[in-house]
């Protein structure tokens, strides 16, 4: 386990500005995201500057999951705006972590998407190389 997971264990809910949520450590008030909108700083931080939204097909991104998902799920959602019939290969990493009543803890989070990538139908992220490459 990565040491400041460790040390902050204790993470809530919070929503911020834009109507999006982020995880913050009850102990020290830190979030994972800008309390103007985790949503807003994914388009502004990332999709925007990417210059990904009008590079010619096929647009390759790899997203190791490693936070909550904004800045994919704000990309996709930004590409499927300005580009209706862009494909998108997807993988069981495209399962969001899903808590319908704001109320689940992180172990609780990580266990149901867990239990959802293993029944998925989707392909193992592990193979995103020879999906997107052909090798």
């Amino acid at each position: 386990m990565h040491p400041r997971v460790a040390m902050e264990s204790d993470w809530s809910v919070q929503p911020t500005a834009d109507g999006s949520f982020t995880f913050a450590c009850t102990k020290t008030g830190r979030a994972f995201h800008s309390r103007t909108g985790a949503y807003r700083e994914a388009l502004g931080k990332f999709v925007r500057p990417s210059g990904l939204l009008y590079r010619p097909e096929p647009i390759r991104v790899l997203d190791v999951c490693y936070g909550l998902g904004y800045n994919s799920a704000a990309l996709l959602d930004t590409l499927w705006r300005v580009r209706p019939t862009a494909r998108v290969l997807q993988t069981r990493a495209a399962i969001p972590y899903r808590d319908p009543t704001l109320t689940d803890d992180a172990p609780t989070l990580y266990r149901r998407r867990r239990e959802e990538q293993q029944c998925s139908n989707l392909a193992p992220s592990s193979h995103w190389k020879k999906r997107w490459t052909g090798r």
